[in-house]
């Protein structure tokens, strides 16, 4: 059974900007954007971007910045969206729930460029959601994270090649996830499925190994699991 990352619905401009009153009307304006505190424009392997992006001095300013990062994001745009959201990291303008939002928007756009800022985004997306009253789309959101966190361990950390060294999840689905969430072969482009369909035992059963099978090349995996609700 091959678990796919879902595509989740992005935060809007409105989730992540805090609501201020603009005019007499309560809303995110958009607004141009006026730099102050310079902040790197160069991103990943390709050339420096022709940008100088600065921390905004309003939530206007905010918002518009935030309109334009997840513009380039539908884009597939992501070199250009990661240093605008970098600078959002340091303004002021942002709900509780913006900042957890907006970690999760970084680690979107490090995709492909940067593997130490995607982690460190995800890692402060877990714990910037876990302190927020609970909805369905978060708590999917921060399985995911920390199933990508996990599988980072797994690869060059050695986590859970033997029972005593297992992979703490919260529940069997989270073990799917993070089978999901490894990559295997040339390049990373394959990926594990279990030679029976994962799931099928109850919590209460883990640890146990599982025994995966990579897609692209016939590589075996055993990985060990232990259950922490």
């Amino acid at each position: 059974m091959l678990l796919v990352m879902p595509n989740f619905t992005r935060p809007t401009v409105a989730a992540i900007v805090v609501v201020v009153v603009v005019s007499g009307a309560a809303g995110c304006a958009t607004a141009a954007v006026t730099p102050v505190a310079p902040v790197a424009a160069a991103v990943g392997d390709g050339p420096p971007l022709p940008l100088d992006i600065q921390r905004p001095q309003s939530p206007q300013e905010a918002g518009a910045m935030l309109a334009l990062a997840t513009s380039y994001l539908e884009q597939d745009r992501r070199r250009e969206a990661l240093p605008l959201l970098l600078a959002l990291r340091g303004a002021d303008y942002l709900t509780d729930r913006g900042q957890a939002n907006l970690f999760w928007l970084i680690s979107e756009a490090a995709v492909g460029s940067d593997e130490a800022l995607r982690l460190d985004a995800l890692g402060g997306f877990v714990i910037a959601s876990g302190l927020l009253p609970d909805d369905p789309d978060q708590r999917e959101r921060r399985r995911h994270a920390r199933a990508a966190l996990l599988a980072h361990q797994v690869r060059h950390a050695a986590l859970g090649q033997t029972a005593d060294n297992a992979v703490v999840v919260m529940s069997t689905r989270e073990a799917d996830v993070v089978v999901a969430a490894l990559g295997c072969g040339t390049g990373g482009d394959g990926h594990y499925v279990e030679r029976r369909l994962p799931g099928v035992l109850r919590d209460d059963e883990l640890p146990r190994a599982r025994r995966l099978l990579c897609t692209e090349n016939g590589d075996e995996l055993t990985l060990w699991f232990r259950l922490e609700p």
